[in-house]
């Protein structure tokens, strides 16, 4: 029996590049179709300079998609990260980047890579 008030926190995280010409919007609402997620919705960053990010949550995740341009080949990251009442420390956050970008390839048909999560 997990005991959640002395057991650490405990996490997973994935980061993957997607490499797609459609635009923010019609990516987001490919990967809710595919992935069978709830429908993005669209939010300026707070942080300079104000890009445009799609987000969504489903069963204590949250997911987020941004455009990007890394190596002039991958125009999208997409992020997601889950875990309990808090931030835990990065020994226990489970980078589940290969799997995730498996799933998203196989769901979508898009050209994914995993990446490394920071």
């Amino acid at each position: 029996m997990i005991n959640s008030e002395n057991s650490p926190l405990i996490g997973a995280k994935a980061k993957v590049l997607i490499k797609s010409k459609c635009d923010l919007r019609s990516l987001a609402m490919n990967l809710s179709e595919g992935l069978q997620l709830p429908e993005f919705y669209l939010k300026s960053d707070m942080d300079f300079p104000h890009a445009i990010t799609a987000m969504c949550e489903t069963l204590g995740f949250e997911t987020w998609l941004k455009s990007t341009d890394i190596d002039g080949v991958y125009s999208f990251e997409l992020h997601s990260m889950i875990c309990e009442h808090g931030e835990p420390d990065n020994d226990h956050m489970n980078d589940i980047s290969d799997w995730f970008a498996k799933i998203v390839a196989i769901s979508t048909n898009l050209e994914v890579s995993p990446a490394a999560c920071e």
